[in-house]
């Protein structure tokens, strides 16, 4: 089985060959169908200016997921008549698969990167002339775009093959420490922390490196190097052992926190974001509100948003634009 990290993020598309190249391989829908901020012409679609494809990016998934040129539907400008050319199908959403929405009028396709119960989450695209078009987006569910577009599903198109979607992030646990790296042969430094990701590096036996964060993924205790990538520590079960580890410092004390307190906002608008880090955001909210505190971390509070249509509803704000009350 494949795993891969789910995509969150959209703004290393324009450098990410899976989306913007085309020779033979990768993504059929580049240039014609791709955006110009990321190098297409948009040349195949009315609207040339429109921020982004559905069809361009989907496409560009697959490849990316799957190390596998998908094959371009035959009406390719139209995302609704995706599925209907005898591509695989499958009866309800698969992670890694494709969702087809359609209306009278338009079709979009979109990527299913994680089912949690009955909410399925996926990234996207979107090509119109309405003003609803963007780049990208991750966290809309199936039932939200739905209600959103006032669209039907039409059908779903299955995986290439059963894959795996991780947010390693969520289960990083910091810790300080270096290794030792024990095996014979060396220990593989890998771009995800995953045995089928993209080795990136090798450590020879004897080398040390110093880690920083540490998670437990396929069986294996992987540790985060402070130079980029994963290395594998030991299996869960320590039947293997391929570097010997020791602490740095002492784990830190766990912060103090705010969470359950009230807070206020006083910057208006104010910045609403999906994650804890990172500079994408949702848009803006236009209130002055008092909310209840959910999480802290880095610097960002997560917080209950009831006007909001995000997963959940929930989405977090700097903390410093607003005070506790």
């Amino acid at each position: 089985m494949i795993t891969k990290l789910i995509r969150k993020s959209g703004s290393d598309l324009k450098h990410n060959k899976n989306y913007n190249q085309w020779n033979g391989e990768f993504n059929p829908f580049f240039p014609e169908f791709a955006p110009k901020s990321v190098g297409g012409t948009m040349s195949g679609v009315p609207f040339k200016d429109s921020k982004g494809n559905c069809t361009w990016y989907v496409s560009g998934r697959l490849s990316e997921v799957f190390g596998k040129m998908p094959a371009r539907p035959q009406y390719r400008p139209d995302a609704k008549y995706w599925g209907t050319n005898g591509e695989p199908l499958s009866k309800g959403p698969e992670v890694g698969g494709v969702v087809v929405f359609g209306d009278n009028s338009y079709g979009h396709v979109a990527f299913i990167e994680k089912i949690v119960g009955s909410d399925v989450y996926v990234s996207e695209s979107s090509y119109s002339t309405r003003g609803n078009d963007f780049l990208f987006r991750y966290g809309r569910t199936i039932d939200q775009i739905k209600k959103e577009w006032n669209m039907t599903v039409l059908r779903y198109l299955a995986p290439f093959e059963k894959v795996k979607l991780v947010d390693d992030l969520d289960k990083e646990i910091p810790e300080d420490g270096e290794i030792t790296v024990t095996v014979k042969e060396g220990l593989r430094v890998r771009k995800h922390p995953s045995l089928s990701a993209e080795q990136i590096g090798l450590l020879q036996k004897g080398a040390k490196r110093v880690y920083t964060h540490y998670v437990d993924e396929e069986g294996i205790r992987w540790v985060k190097l402070k130079e980029g990538g994963y290395s594998a520590r030991r299996t869960l079960d320590n039947k293997q052992t391929y570097a010997d580890a020791r602490f740095i410092n002492k784990p830190a004390a766990k912060p103090k926190t705010d969470v359950g307190k009230s807070w206020k906002n006083n910057r208006n608008p104010l910045p609403l974001y999906p994650y804890s880090t990172g500079s994408t955001n949702y848009g803006p909210s236009k209130n002055i509100r008092t909310y209840k505190i959910l999480k802290e971390e880095y610097g960002r509070i997560q917080i209950k948003h009831e006007y909001f249509d995000s997963p959940g509803n929930l989405v977090w704000v700097n903390k410093d634009d607003g005070k506790l009350q």
